[in-house]
């Protein structure tokens, strides 16, 4: 989706996509993953982030909307400064660092020294064409050592056609896309009840969400 949707969700409060707790796959699944730098993208102002810093990590956000931004180091009461850096300002906190603008134009400095990561509303965000311009995005930049675990949430749905955000993202979609770059291994398999139960356009679809762990190869 473009640049202006996203932003007129966050500014219109439109965040039904927001979780008021850690997602339970990544508490489930990234336990085991030893203290490093995170990159999380499309963070918004997920509690994800929180999670991530109180098990050691340094966290890496990379996110669109400044309201995002925001309300991410208020809510928690975390002091920041600001500095701007080319066409991205950036919001640095302790443990925690926001690069508010386009994921696409991130520089190398927002990379620097990422050693895992954390996808829970990114992949499903974007239409089929942006999914392969960020999956190319991610492998091209995370330099990071063999065997850096990447966690990624997606879900699944029968649908003629495309009803995201968020998309479905199938197994052989992310195969084909990461598979060259990333052993991947499906980890859980459930029933997305919010999706399924509570979302008006899935009405009468049963949204599958999948978690695979994929390690850089």
């Amino acid at each position: 989706m473009e640049a202006p949707y996203w932003k007129q969700k966050w500014e219109s409060g439109d965040i039904g996509f927001h979780l008021d707790r850690p997602h339970p796959q990544l508490v489930r699944h990234f336990s085991d993953v030893e203290p490093g730098v995170v990159m999380v993208p499309l963070c918004g102002k997920s509690n994800d982030l929180i999670w991530l810093i109180h098990q050691g990590h340094r966290v890496v956000g990379i996110e669109l909307s400044r309201v995002a931004c925001e309300s991410f180091f208020a809510e928690n009461s975390i002091a920041y400064n600001i500095r701007e850096e080319g066409a991205f300002t950036v919001f640095e906190g302790e443990r925690v660092t926001i690069w508010c603008g386009d994921f696409f134009s991130a520089p190398d400095a927002a990379w620097t020294g990422c050693t895992a990561l954390y996808d829970r509303a990114a992949m499903i965000a974007l239409p089929e064409d942006m999914r392969r311009s960020y999956t190319t995005e991610v492998i091209q930049r995370w330099r990071a050592s063999p065997g850096a675990p990447m966690l990624l949430i997606a879900v699944e749905y029968p649908a003629p056609e495309p009803m995201g955000p968020p998309f479905s993202v199938t197994e052989s979609e992310i195969a084909n896309l990461y598979g060259q770059a990333f052993e991947i291994r499906q980890v859980n398999r459930a029933r997305d009840p919010i999706l399924s139960d509570r979302a008006p356009k899935f009405s009468g679809i049963e949204v599958i969400e999948k978690a695979y762990r994929l390690k850089k190869i």
